[in-house]
């Protein structure tokens, strides 16, 4: 099997600079994949973290937690699998946007899962889960935003094909 070469095309990733793609495609995955884990396997540890313990994880809830670690792996499916088989700015830019409103969800939920805003918003009686998960999340969604604005991305030239990224254009000899 032999992919077929053309010298004329750009070869990938070219649009998406390296540190990009090292942190969403790398390291957000493995967040998301943890934290999916913790939901499943922990909820209660999960809930205090976020509450500062304020509330409890009862039985009745386990069907929210499954449902928020199903959409922590398809967070880490498609950083870890999507975004790294397609080098195509337009699609990086459309998936973070994507994922840029669930970051806003997200953040609410912290916010109201101590009280709501006010309270959240004194650092000062952050808890180290409280720092934990700002710290892990806040740089990736602002690296979110700079890849949907465009900024540090390569861009391509229109007059320069890019290598296609699939297995398609395989040859059996």
């Amino acid at each position: 099997m032999a992919l077929q070469q053309n010298p004329s095309l750009v070869p990938g990733p070219i649009t998406i600079p390296f540190f990009y793609r090292l942190v969403i495609t790398t390291m957000e995955p493995f967040f998301a994949f943890c934290g999916a884990l913790q939901s499943f396997l922990y909820p209660t540890v999960y809930m205090t973290s976020m509450t500062r313990g304020r509330v409890s994880s009862t039985p009745e809830m386990d069907f929210l937690h499954t449902e928020l670690g199903g959409a922590w792996l398809y967070f880490a499916f498609v950083e870890a699998v999507v975004l790294r088989v397609f080098d195509d700015e337009q699609l990086w830019r459309f998936l973070c946007a994507a994922m840029l409103i669930s970051d806003v969800a997200w953040c609410h939920s912290a916010a109201q899962a101590v009280g709501g805003w006010g309270i959240w918003s004194n650092v000062s009686v952050w808890s180290m889960e409280d720092h934990l998960m700002f710290w892990t999340s806040a740089p990736i969604t602002v690296m979110r935003i700079l890849i949907v604005l465009g900024v540090g991305l390569k861009g391509r030239q229109a007059d320069q094909p890019r290598e296609r990224n699939d297995w398609v254009e395989a040859e059996v000899r």
